[in-house]
């Protein structure tokens, strides 16, 4: 089942909505930025979806509801298209929490859904550093949402380290020291591209199913992480330590 059937499992007037959104703030965009992060979105969250899609049809210890999954997946990112519209993706300097302001539209619209609660809780929960809902849908949008990006990975690297011109290849001792401690330790401190691949080579530890862990090592993402890393030339010693905390996903 390809992504655009998918959304038919999406209610009608949550699909309406949520397409208006998207076009609505990318005739809005008056920029070239904004109008390139608004599209990228859309294609995101369409990508999300079949992401989903694939970890509940892998994953077997949950009993899915399958519309619901999609639902999320769908509506995820909803407040991610008015705050391209500041040309950027960061919270911080948007000062928007794209998550809330999600949450906070899809409330506005009023919309009547036996399991609201969970839309919600999940979409709330999709991008915090630490996951506090016991929703097996908020683990799945989670894990869902970080799969596209490592799926669609140059597209990552294209806007957190070429749009925001980051290079580079030191890793600080402290950086190194809070990647081997792993996800819930290290910070969005990165400084060079070296730790930026760090930072989200952590992703592997914050992911909740074994189907989805599975999926990203037959992708070879860890290994696509080491080459990358090689490629910088790091430091060899730093490199290694690296290299095993990778290969041991």
């Amino acid at each position: 089942m390809k992504n655009q059937a998918l959304l038919k499992l999406v209610p009608e007037e949550m699909l309406k909505w949520g397409l208006f959104v998207m076009k609505e703030n990318l005739q809005k965009a008056e920029t070239e930025g904004a109008r390139q992060r608004i599209e990228h979105k859309i294609k995101h969250t369409m990508r999300v979806v079949g992401e989903g899609n694939k970890i509940m049809e892998l994953e077997k210890t949950v009993k899915w509801d399958k519309s619901l999954g999609i639902t999320i997946c769908f509506l995820h990112d909803m407040g991610r298209f008015p705050q391209a519209l500041k040309n950027t993706y960061s919270d911080e300097l948007s000062k928007m929490d794209h998550a809330e302001v999600g949450v906070n539209m899809i409330k506005e619209q009023n919309f009547v859904h036996p399991n609201m609660d969970i839309i919600l809780d999940a979409i709330y929960w999709h991008s915090r550093k630490i996951n506090e809902s016991k929703s097996d849908y908020a683990k799945l949008i989670r894990d869902a949402d970080k799969s596209e990006n490592y799926d669609n990975f140059e597209g990552v690297e294209h806007w957190d380290l070429k749009v925001n011109k980051i290079s580079g290849n030191i890793i600080r001792k402290a950086f190194l020291k809070r990647f081997l401690g792993g996800y819930t330790v290290i910070d969005k401190d990165f400084k060079t591209a070296a730790e930026w691949y760090l930072y989200i080579g952590t992703w592997l530890d914050d992911l909740n199913f074994e189907a989805t862990k599975q999926m990203w090592r037959d992708k070879g993402y860890p290994e696509m992480l080491v080459g990358r890393l090689k490629a910088l030339k790091i430091d060899s010693g730093q490199f290694e330590l690296i290299k095993k905390r990778f290969e041991s996903f």
